[in-house]
């Protein structure tokens, strides 16, 4: 969305005057649309600050998840109001950083630290993000907001399933967390898989009304819910869950890949690119070492390597040489998401 957009929109919902339009228009050609927008960001970043001074100088506990949520409720009339994507990326990572300290509000940071339940919070947590984002597609005018909220929580959900998958951690405690664990822990998790099922199926059954929400991303979505809660709860031989986050990892950057080749859109394509790049060397290291002779453990890893990073590499360029067609006028294909 350009200046003048968001211009008249400002002037239609009457938050400027016919003669602040006029001035603001006048000034484009020394302040860019972005640093304005910026300038809203640094200042909710700034009030989260002055939370979090004025409560260490009260003695109120800095890690409080009331602090954080305080913060979280502060951004976001600021973010309805000037829809900037990095506002929007910013509300997504405070939530994320909320989820830990309200999970376990009443066990406390340290014991999270070295918990196994760490990446489950923050599975269902982005999860939830992702799809609540998503609905904010039904409005145009959002679609800033929808952008920026889920690439916080695409990045959140990418790191948290890549952790689940591997061996040494899904081998650790699959299974035996729930009587390991708080009340609180427990119940914040339920919540967060509730809320993300909801908020997934939402999307699924309006997605006729939002076309940039895909038809994929609902099922992987609830397969990712339902991963996480099993995990938590069931006791299953370490395995299955090492099998199953792996599956679902994939098939998630896959719909992501797929979904940024179909509308040119490069930060997909990056997020997907490197997340296959990383589940391939993490599992290539997990299953060649001590399994394989050094000279077939080498080369399996260079050929796989080049070869996924190479067809990345020529899938991302075909992007970036459409999208400068489009920009230079030539015709360009559509293809249908």
């Amino acid at each position: 969305m350009d200046l003048d957009e968001h211009i008249s929109r400002w002037q239609r919902e009457g938050l400027v005057t016919e003669d602040q339009a006029v001035r603001l228009r006048a000034s484009a050609k020394t302040t860019a649309l972005p640093q304005q927008l910026g300038l809203f960001t640094i200042a909710g970043a700034a009030n989260g600050i002055a939370l979090v001074l004025f409560a260490a100088w009260s003695g109120a506990p800095v890690t409080s998840h009331l602090l954080l949520l305080l913060w979280l409720t502060s951004l976001l009339p600021l973010l309805y109001l000037v829809r900037s994507r990095a506002l929007a990326g910013l509300v997504g990572l405070v939530f994320v950083l909320w989820l830990p300290a309200f999970a376990l509000r009443d066990t406390g940071i340290v014991v999270f630290a070295g918990s196994s339940v760490m990446p489950i919070v923050f599975l269902v947590g982005g999860t939830a993000l992702f799809a609540a984002g998503g609905l904010h597609y039904l409005a145009p005018s959002l679609a800033p907001v929808a952008r920026g909220l889920r690439i916080v929580a695409l990045l959140t959900v990418t790191v948290s399933v890549f952790v689940l998958g591997l061996t040494f951690w899904s081998g650790r405690s699959g299974g035996t967390l729930l009587p390991l664990t708080g009340g609180s822990l427990w119940s914040s998790v339920l919540v967060l898989a509730v809320a993300a099922a909801l908020a997934s199926a939402a999307g699924m059954v309006l997605r006729k009304r939002a076309p940039m929400i895909t038809a994929a991303e609902g099922p992987v979505s609830l397969g990712l819910v339902a991963a996480a809660v099993v995990y938590f709860t069931v006791p299953l031989p370490a395995w299955i869950f090492v099998v199953a986050f792996n599956v679902l990892a994939v098939a998630m950057l896959v719909v992501l890949l797929v979904t940024g080749w179909r509308r040119a859109d490069l930060r997909s394509i990056d997020i997907a690119g490197i997340g296959l790049l990383a589940i391939f060397l993490s599992r290539w290291l997990d299953l060649g070492l001590g399994s394989m002779s050094l000279g077939a453990f080498a080369g399996s890893g260079v050929i796989g390597f080049v070869a996924l990073g190479g067809f990345l590499s020529w899938k991302r360029s075909s992007v970036v040489e459409k999208a400068r067609a489009k920009r230079d006028g030539v015709p360009v294909p559509e293809q249908a998401t």
